[in-house]
């Protein structure tokens, strides 16, 4: 329908057999964290930071004249959480969204500068693995019988243009299948 489609995932692309599985989708570009284009920032936990991902979203985005679809899936906060000493998981995931969300408000205002027709949705997969004893889902009685509730995500839309959500479900839906 005359997008250009990309897809952006800054971890190895065979994992799960991304890179097999995500060209069965037709992407006219896959990069993986090997085959990025711009700076490679590392966040303190080893994975690639999601600024390095955004800037690769703008770079993507004014490299390309036609109408573009980018599927991106980050990896900054990805567990393990403990990478900061003296420090519950659930605070260490917490640092990680607030740096998400710095980096989400400065592609937005990059985004809002191109003064291009614009619709971003940001969505998570899962809530974080936890593990350690103690631990924030141990507290709220959250285990292997009730975990389903672990996969129910909100969804956040930006758009720069007005935008009809009408034909968006109300009732609780999966992005994913």
């Amino acid at each position: 329908i005359g997008y250009q489609t990309a897809y952006v995932h800054p971890f190895t692309s065979t994992f799960y057999g991304r890179d097999e599985i995500y060209a069965t989708y037709g992407f006219d570009k896959m990069l993986f964290d090997e085959d990025l284009t711009v700076p490679v920032e590392e966040y303190p936990n080893g994975y690639i930071s999601d600024k390095t991902v955004f800037d690769q979203i703008l770079q993507l985005v004014s490299e390309t004249d036609e109408p573009l679809y980018v599927h991106t899936t980050t990896m900054q906060n990805h567990q393990p959480y403990d990478w900061i000493e003296n420090a519950s998981e659930l605070e260490v995931y917490l640092e990680g969204v607030r740096t998400t969300g710095e980096g989400l408000c400065e592609l937005l205002d990059s985004l809002e500068a191109l003064d291009e027709p614009t619709v971003l949705m940001f969505v998570g997969d899962h809530f974080p693995s936890m593990r350690a004893e103690g631990n924030i889902y141990d507290a709220m009685g959250i285990d292997s019988e009730n975990c389903e509730v672990l996969y129910e995500q909100p969804a956040l839309i930006w758009s720069n243009t007005a935008l009809d959500t009408s034909l968006l479900p109300t009732e609780l839906c999966s992005v994913f299948y």
